[in-house]
């Protein structure tokens, strides 16, 4: 039987995108302690840039080093999102937790609680009230918040707990460092490497440059959900954004977007439709065909493999796949936790559901969404 969802994940969709990140207030800088020390530590950088904007890669391999490090962590619960305070979706209010030497975990229920930039909002249900996260102190100091939300703690079967990089940005940030290392073999081979780049009316997220003049178009998505064996969901899990699965033997699939639908378009994310559709155009030209990829950034390590979330946006899964069917590389890497420390948990594949038919394509719907878009109808 195919994966299906559950009846409680319906809730008020908001662009939960990258640029939700600085939607407190422009000084609330994103770069943590950790990582501003590291860049002013540093020698002259491993990559430096070239006259033609491209970020020319120094020859070496992976040292082992995490890909980011945001420091040391702060332990919070959430009391309530929007704030009572900032009164905004992207900030929350959350009481520290504290852990005394016999490992006993206590709260202070009679403290204010503090303010916390929350740029992914809900977080699929893992950053509600009750739900624990983690925290590093605003790097400026000058925002409306004093602390930013990097990591969400989500329940899972047995007692488990997965760390979940909740914070939007993160998935670019960690494939930057992925490229200048040589980490993605599937890509391998490119000399240099663009960020943000405008190809026609495309905006992609990376072009890698090879030494024989070939381009390839990387569009990176920032996946944060895990789907759940039926029947097996922690009570303590917020039914927010949980979708489960009654595929045997089970095999913890995450999955891509997640959400309700857009009323207006009935679509998660227009935007990555378009994206998906787009480099499909790409690789199909008669002429000068570039290389295209899709690489999902699975930010947790407890999944075996990706798949699209059919259940939450059937459109997006076919488009997906059709752009797959073109030529369009699609990879999924995972990313391990260790406290604040993000390592490559390696690659894991992508698979679809027997349900998802790209020959069943609502062409008219697909244009609509793909319009919808271009007139700025949202950025998820």
């Amino acid at each position: 039987m195919a994966p299906k969802r559950t009846a409680g994940n319906k809730r008020k969709n908001r662009d939960d995108g990258p640029a939700a990140a600085a939607a407190v207030d422009d000084e609330h800088e994103l770069l943590p302690p950790a990582e501003k020390r590291a860049a002013t530590d540093q020698p002259a950088a491993s990559a430096a840039a070239s006259a033609s904007g491209a970020l020319v890669l120094q020859p070496g391999s992976d040292s082992g080093e995490p890909l980011l490090d945001l420091g040391d962590l702060l332990t919070g619960r959430i009391v309530k999102r929007p704030s009572a305070v900032i009164k905004t979706p992207y900030v929350a209010d959350v009481r520290i937790l504290e852990q005394d030497a016999m490992g006993n975990v206590t709260c202070d229920e009679s403290a204010d609680p503090l303010q916390a930039h929350c740029p992914s909002l809900d977080c699929a249900g893992m950053i509600v009230p009750g739900s624990q996260v983690r925290m590093t102190p605003s790097a400026s100091g000058k925002g409306k918040t004093s602390h930013t939300i990097w990591l969400a703690e989500e329940p899972r079967p047995m007692g488990e707990v997965a760390s979940v990089g909740a914070h939007p940005q993160l998935a670019e940030r960690m494939v930057k460092t992925m490229l200048e290392r040589h980490m993605i073999p599937e890509l391998a081979g490119y000399s240099s490497f663009r960020t943000q780049v405008t190809h026609g009316k495309a905006r992609v997220d990376f072009v890698l440059d090879y030494p024989n003049g070939d381009e390839l178009f990387l569009e990176v998505k920032n996946c944060v959900c895990a789907d759940y064996p039926e029947g097996q969901v922690p009570s303590e899990r917020s039914s927010i954004g949980v979708y489960t699965s009654s595929v045997q033997p089970y095999r913890c699939c995450a999955i891509f977007p997640h959400g309700a639908k857009k009323p207006k378009i009935k679509v998660v994310s227009d935007r990555a439709i378009k994206h998906a559709h787009e480099l499909t155009n790409m690789v199909k030209r008669t002429t000068s065909k570039p290389r295209a990829a899709i690489l999902f950034i699975v930010n947790r390590s407890d999944t075996l493999q990706f798949r699209p979330c059919h259940e939450a946006d059937m459109l997006f899964a076919q488009v997906l796949k059709r752009a797959h069917e073109a030529g369009v590389q699609l990879l999924a890497y995972r990313i391990a936790w260790d406290g604040g420390r993000a390592r490559s948990g390696g690659s894991i594949p992508v698979v679809f559901d027997e349900s998802v038919d790209t020959g069943a394509i609502d062409e008219s719907h697909l244009k609509d969404v793909l319009q919808f878009n271009a007139e700025g109808g949202g950025r998820t």
